[in-house]
């Protein structure tokens, strides 16, 4: 088994050669396109130290020990209807947004650094 990696995006032509045991050999060639960003997910540079929490009616983002440049935050609903969006300077090293519109609901934080995503579900609840 071969594997190969594309770090850039791009069209490239790939081949395929099988070689039976007595010799015989066929070739297939193909063009393929590799997209820029993921097409999972990806976590962003250095993101041993990342940590993405609630508590109540607040969710956390811990950037400390994550080497980053400027990050956007931006939390979802469970349908996927963008809530809040903000970015994130090198200077905040603890994100925290209050959410109390809701009573309790699962929410979807994504935080992007560069090409790099790291998401996780979290739940909040409201004690009103």
């Amino acid at each position: 088994t071969t594997s190969v990696s594309y770090t850039q995006a791009g069209v490239y032509e790939v081949s395929l050669v099988v070689t039976s045991p007595s010799g015989c050999s066929s070739t297939k060639t193909e063009n393929i396109t590799v997209n820029a960003g993921a097409t999972g997910i990806n976590n962003v540079s250095g993101t041993g130290n990342l940590r993405i929490w609630s508590y109540g009616d607040k969710v956390y983002v811990d950037f400390t020990g994550v080497t980053m440049v400027n990050s956007l935050v931006t939390i979802y609903n469970i349908l996927g209807q963008q809530i809040v969006s903000e970015n994130v300077t090198s200077g905040n090293l603890v994100f925290q947004q209050e959410i109390d519109t809701f009573d309790a609901e699962y929410l979807i934080v994504m935080v992007r650094n560069d090409d790099k995503i790291v998401t996780k579900k979290v739940l909040i609840t409201n004690g009103k």
